[in-house]
């Protein structure tokens, strides 16, 4: 395998990815939840990832809810350079005519090269952090638009 494509796979691998993400706690109930996906994410993908975090998070210290009190979603974008490169497949025919110690040898070879110009390829990635407030049963309402239900979310994930 050409060194080339093996690069390139390899680092097609690395971006396929799940969704990563990590969390700070800022005080006992707030949290910022920072996720960021491969070029092969969308947006809405690492959007999911997060609500589902927070209802982790939120279930973990014991609250039923949690709302999203910032947002801020960007893209990264960076360019994957590809080396050209060159192969050459051929054959190389010997012929000997002559008496022994004294033959004459003549070759002939015939081959193709092919060529693989180099190439850029753009590449974009999703980011996305929120903060979330957490609440116990009782201290908001939860038919408020907004307000995640931690339980149903997480319910969700497994249908």
């Amino acid at each position: 395998m050409r060194p080339w494509i093996l690069a390139s796979a390899c680092y097609l691998l690395l971006l396929t990815g799940c969704v990563r993400s990590s969390h700070e706690m800022l005080d006992e109930r707030t949290a910022v939840i920072s996720g960021r996906g491969s070029a092969f994410n969308t947006m809405g993908a690492v959007k999911r990832a997060l609500l589902v975090d927070a209802a982790k998070i939120a279930s973990e210290r014991g609250f039923q809810y949690f709302a999203i009190t910032d947002e801020r979603a960007r893209y990264v974008h960076s360019t994957l350079y590809s080396p050209g490169s060159a192969s050459t497949v051929g054959t190389l025919n010997t012929t000997a005519s002559g008496l022994p110690g004294t033959a004459t040898y003549n070759s002939t070879y015939s081959g193709t090269t092919t060529y693989t110009p180099p190439s850029e390829t753009d590449i974009t990635k999703p980011r996305s952090e929120i903060t979330v407030r957490f609440f116990r049963a009782g201290e908001v309402a939860p038919n408020v638009p907004g307000v995640w239900d931690a339980g149903s979310v997480l319910r969700a994930q497994t249908d």
